[in-house]
């Protein structure tokens, strides 16, 4: 039977009785603490087990990303020997992410954009392969969190970043663009992959476009393989209006192949959102166990050559924003769903 815990937000200032146990805590699992003070300062939470016993505490601060450069509550969350294995780390950082999240709405969304958590512990190691994409819902939750991988640390410790739901300003005017613009053309649209068994006519119509189309999407030529080519044709009125090329890439601070979105689109083409149109029907064609275009891929990925503007994740495709180069190119990224990456060596 799994134990039930209680959980307490932490006042301040912190009564002397919880300073005690939790300075206790620490000693017990040699946690080595060495500025004592400024951490006790960023407790935010505690678990007990029935008995009343400190069993975990959750605490956090306020820092950037390693990889994407925003600011987030950093959160790290220790848990005594003998609870480690039921869910109770995980419960803590649930009623963490709530109450943060909370904070924000009452702030006007002004503030970090999420909460992060890089895993030290040596399971990590021991497991070989870890999700790129964990969600939970606790009682606590009145949604779903999504913590999505940013990448490893020079230790190999992942790092893991949740960001908060954007219902602002800048949402709403990309959701009233796409609805305005874009929808019903993508509904009416068709996007099919080139294959095999494709007319040896839309082959020959794909290569004279992306030959001689419009090219957005940002995916430098020198990133394709020549032995690899996978094409995708978005038509629309019986008329091809743009060709999708998938280009692989390798992104060290994962330690995974992700696959861009290279979009070809035609002099004609119509004045919409050709590429999240792609990118939406593109990733649900691939999302799906067992694809064999996908089978040595994490997720998709977006270049932008310059800044966009749009939220952290994107509404209208789910993509999220992964970082910014020197050059000041944007790169957006969306896992496949179950998918699993190396821990490196």
């Amino acid at each position: 039977m799994m134990p039930v815990f209680t959980y307490q937000k932490v006042a301040s200032p912190m009564l002397p009785a919880l300073r005690q146990e939790i300075e206790n805590l620490w000693r017990q699992e040699q946690a080595g603490i060495e500025n004592v003070e400024e951490r006790l300062s960023q407790i935010r939470w505690v678990g007990r087990d029935e008995d009343g016993t400190l069993a975990g505490v959750c605490s956090s601060q306020v820092e950037k990303g390693v990889f994407n450069s925003q600011y987030f509550h950093a959160m790290r969350v220790l848990v005594g020997k003998p609870y480690r294995q039921n869910l109770l780390a995980f419960e803590l950082l649930a009623h963490m992410v709530e109450d943060l999240h909370v904070q924000r709405q009452g702030k006007g969304q002004i503030g970090p954009v999420g909460v992060k958590a890089i895993i030290q512990s040596s399971i990590v190691a021991e497991r070989g392969a870890i999700h790129c994409t964990r969600t939970f819902q606790f009682p606590v939750n009145k949604i779903p969190y999504t913590f999505l991988l940013s990448g490893f640390t020079s230790r190999k410790h992942p790092e893991y970043c949740c960001y908060f739901p954007d219902d602002g300003d800048s949402a709403k005017a990309v959701l009233a663009r796409w609805a305005a613009d874009s929808e019903a053309f993508s509904k009416e649209a068709s996007i099919v992959a080139l294959g095999d068994t494709s007319p040896e006519s839309d082959w020959h119509a794909a290569l004279a476009l992306t030959a001689g189309g419009t090219e957005s999407g940002g995916v430098s030529r020198e990133l394709q393989t020549p032995h690899y080519r996978k094409l995708y044709t978005l038509t629309h009125n019986g008329q091809l209006q743009a060709v999708c090329e998938l280009v692989p890439r390798e992104v060290p601070e994962i330690n995974a192949r992700l696959l861009g979105l290279h979009l070809h689109a035609a002099p004609e083409a119509a004045e919409v959102d050709l590429l999240a149109c792609l990118a939406r029907e593109v990733f649900e064609q691939l999302n799906q166990p067992g694809q064999p275009s996908a089978a040595d891929a994490a997720g998709l990925f977006l270049v932008y050559t310059s800044r966009t503007g749009l939220p952290i994740v994107c509404p209208v495709t789910g993509f999220h924003l992964h970082g910014v180069d020197r050059q000041g190119q944007e790169l957006r990224v969306r896992f496949f769903e179950e998918i699993k990456v190396k821990v490196p060596l």
